[in-house]
C-alpha cells in the first residue's frame, strides 16, 4: 500500500471533492452517462475555443482549433453495454456529436489478438460499432508485435506499452502543449475517461501493491509531473503479473489519469462494489452544522462527497488535477472533475438511504 495523500488541489491539504450520482435503475446510468459525455465535449470545446481566442489578435467566441478533438479513453468489462445507446441518446435530444472530431483511447488492454474474449477492443467494437465508423480515429494496440513472439524477433508487453504511447498518446501531449502554453503548470491529454473498478479496488489494470502505484509517487517526488519516457512519468505502463487474467495487459498510469486528464467518470453496479466506496469516501461536512450537497435529480440523487486520504484502493488514487491558468486575473480554475456513477446496490450505504 502506498501511504501517501493524494489531494490534487493546489489549496494545501483541501480534501479532494467529488460527486456520487446513486442511479434507480440500469438505464437510468445509462443516460446520466450520456449527458456527463456531453458536457465533457462541451467542456473539450469551451477549451479549445479559449485557447484559439488568446492567440489570435481578432478574438471570436465562436472560433475553435482547426484540428481539436474529443478525446475520451474507455475500459473494457460492463461498460461497453452501458454506452449502446448514446447516438440514440444524441439523436433524440436533437445534439451533432461530431463523430469525425473523437478519438478513442483504451484505459486499458489484455495483450491478446482483437479477435480473442479477453480483448477490451473486441467488447468495444461489439457494443460501439458506429465509434468505428465514424470516430476519428480508434486506437487499439499494434497487434504486428503479437506476432513477433512467433518468430526469431522478441517483443514483450513493455514494447507494447511504448508504442501505444508514442503512437496514441504522446501526439496529444505534444499537441496540448503547445495550444495550452499559458497554463501554468499541467496539460489536458484526454477529455474524459469512463473508468469500472474491481471488488478488489483496481481500475484500469491498477491493481493493489503494485509496483506501478509507487512508480507513479517516487516519479512525483523527483518532479518529473510533465511525464517523462521512462519510468513513473510513463503515459502507458506494462504489466506482466496481474493478478487477474491475463497477466500480460498495457494500462492508463496515474500519471496520465491524474496530471493530464480533464474529467474521470467512474461506473458501478452491484453490492460487491459497496465496501470499496465505503472505504475510499465519506459525505462532505462543510461545518458541524451542515452536510453538503444532495440534490434529487431525474435519474437519482446526487451528493458531494471527499475523498479519503491516504486512499486505501487504487480506484480511490485516481484524482484528475484543477489546472491553473494565466489570464488577466490569474484566476484559479478547476479544471478537472471526478464523479462516480452507481446504482443503489454499489453506493455507500451512508449515501444509499438518502437517495
Amino acid at each position: 500500500m502506498v501511504n501517501r495523500s493524494c489531494t490534487a488541489d493546489d489549496d494545501g491539504d483541501v480534501p479532494y471533492k467529488a460527486q456520487v450520482h446513486i442511479c434507480d435503475t440500469k438505464s437510468n446510468i445509462s443516460s446520466t452517462l450520456f449527458r456527463l459525455i456531453h458536457e465533457a465535449f462541451l467542456r473539450s470545446k469551451r477549451r479549445s475555443s479559449n485557447n484559439a481566442n488568446i492567440n489570435k489578435t481578432n478574438k471570436n467566441d465562436n472560433d475553435l482549433d482547426d484540428d481539436w478533438m474529443f478525446t475520451i479513453a474507455l475500459s473494457g468489462g460492463s461498460l461497453p453495454p452501458l454506452l449502446k445507446t448514446l447516438p440514440i441518446w444524441f439523436e433524440n435530444n436533437g445534439i451533432d456529436p461530431q463523430w469525425n472530431r473523437w478519438n478513442i483511447l483504451l484505459a486499458d488492454e489484455r495483450i491478446v489478438p482483437s479477435t480473442s474474449q479477453d480483448s477490451n477492443l473486441k467488447a468495444i467494437k461489439l457494443n460501439l460499432p458506429f465509434l468505428f465508423n465514424k470516430a476519428k480515429m480508434v486506437f487499439g494496440i499494434d497487434e504486428s508485435l503479437l506476432i513477433l513472439e512467433k518468430t526469431e524477433e522478441v517483443t514483450t508487453v513493455h514494447d507494447v506499452a511504448e508504442e501505444y504511447e508514442k503512437r496514441a498518446i504522446r501526439p496529444l501531449l505534444r499537441k496540448s502543449i503547445a495550444s495550452n502554453s499559458l497554463f501554468l503548470d499541467k496539460v489536458v491529454v484526454v477529455d474524459l475517461a469512463l473508468l469500472g473498478f474491481g471488488p478488489d479496488g483496481h481500475t484500469c489494470s491498477l491493481f493493489s501493491n503494485h509496483a506501478l502505484l509507487q512508480d507513479y509517487y517516487d516519479d512525483d517526488n523527483n518532479n518529473n509531473s510533465a511525464g517523462g519516457e521512462n519510468g513513473g512519468g510513463k503515459m502507458i505502463a506494462a504489466l506482466d503479473d496481474s493478478p487477474k487474467h491475463p497477466p500480460c495487459r498495457i494500462t492508463f498510469t496515474l500519471r496520465l489519469l491524474n496530471d493530464h486528464t480533464s474529467d474521470v467518470v467512474f461506473v458501478g453496479a452491484g453490492c460487491s462494489k459497496c465496501s470499496i466506496m465505503e472505504n475510499i469516501m465519506k459525505r462532505r461536512v462543510v461545518d458541524d452544522d451542515h452536510i453538503d450537497g444532495k440534490i434529487k435529480g431525474e435519474d437519482g440523487t446526487v451528493v458531494d462527497v471527499v475523498m479519503v486520504d491516504p486512499p486505501p484502493y487504487p480506484c480511490g488514487m485516481v484524482r484528475p488535477f484543477r489546472g491553473r491558468r494565466r489570464g488577466v486575473d490569474d484566476v484559479f480554475e478547476k479544471r478537472g472533475r471526478l464523479i462516480w456513477v452507481v446504482d443503489k446496490d454499489a453506493a455507500p450505504k451512508s449515501l444509499r438511504k438518502m437517495s
